[in-house]
């Protein structure tokens, strides 16, 4: 049987293994040199003590299962929050309408905050039969942006 390379030992690493010169007891040259060339040439010997190892490591693999187990993640995450509605100074009931009225057209703001956040009413023209809004379908209500604004300011 061929064996790989990396299982052949010297005499010294197989006595080391063994470590059991038991025929040292009879005080026999011719034993001893029998013994000593047995052990040079025995490749069952390292083979037997890869077996032990692999034995041994096959145990621990088995006994992890009843210890404690630890995982661990990380994640992050980014966000940007983008508000809408143009930049400016000063207090937003106070904003040019025409402005809000651009915010809206360019989807910056929807009807419903350009009245909640700036005091302007924008209406609608478009009729039910349009199936496209189209800038000019939208307009600053006057009387009504007045009004909100004029509530917000008490």
């Amino acid at each position: 049987m061929d064996l790989p390379a990396g299982w052949r030992i010297g005499p010294a690493e197989a006595a080391e293994i063994s470590n059991a010169a038991w025929w040292d007891a009879f005080q026999d040259p011719a034993l001893s040199k029998l013994l000593a060339e047995a052990i040079a040439g025995s490749l069952d010997l390292k083979a037997a003590a890869a077996r032990v190892d692999e034995a041994r490591a096959q145990y621990g693999l088995a006994r992890s299962a009843l210890f404690p187990q630890l995982n661990a993640d990380a994640s992050g995450e980014r966000l940007r929050v983008s508000m809408p509605g143009g930049g400016g100074y000063g207090h937003p009931f106070e904003r040019d309408t025409s402005a809000v009225l651009d915010d809206v057209l360019n989807g910056y703001v929807s009807i419903e905050a350009a009245a909640r956040e700036y005091g302007v009413a924008i209406r609608s023209t478009r009729r039910a039969d349009e199936q496209v809004s189209m800038p000019e379908h939208f307009s600053v209500d006057g009387a009504a942006t007045t009004a909100l604004r004029s509530v917000r300011a008490r």
